[in-house]
């Protein structure tokens, strides 16, 4: 089985996606973003960052119900039946860990395989909004 290998990147010091479909690491170990379709970064709508300030995730290679694709960092609410608690639903982050991706749930701190994404919806991300996860 393969998967599509994809990565997005949040810049740590300006908070936020960078908007560009193209990123590329040069020789020198800086990322630079690029406009699609462009043959160089002079023509384009350029900037060089130090991969410091930029936090990669990577595509887990599976969707949600309504097929918003999943990277590490999402937040995602899957449906748990917990007679104890009460609780049906629980926010879980994606991490990767044991050589897979796996949901961490916050609340009892187990790590969970992904199953059945039919019914798990993603729900925002660890960095724009990390108050998903705060445990009630």
């Amino acid at each position: 089985m393969s998967r599509e290998i994809k990565f997005r990147a949040w810049d740590k010091d300006e908070h936020c996606w960078i908007p560009s479909k193209q990123l590329a690491i040069t020789s020198d170990g800086e990322l630079i973003t690029y406009d699609e379709g462009a043959s160089d970064c002079v023509k384009a709508e350029c900037f060089v960052k130090d991969p410091i300030e930029v936090i990669f995730m990577q595509y887990t290679g599976l969707t949600d119900k309504k097929g918003v694709e999943i990277y590490e960092g999402d937040i995602v609410n899957i449906p748990f039946s917990d007679l104890v608690s009460g609780v049906t639903r629980r926010s879980c982050d994606v991490i990767y860990a044991s050589y897979s991706f796996m949901f961490r749930d916050n609340l009892y701190k187990n790590l969970y395989e992904p199953k059945a994404t039919s019914v798990i919806e993603v729900i925002g991300n660890i960095y724009e909004n990390p108050e998903l996860l705060e445990v009630k």
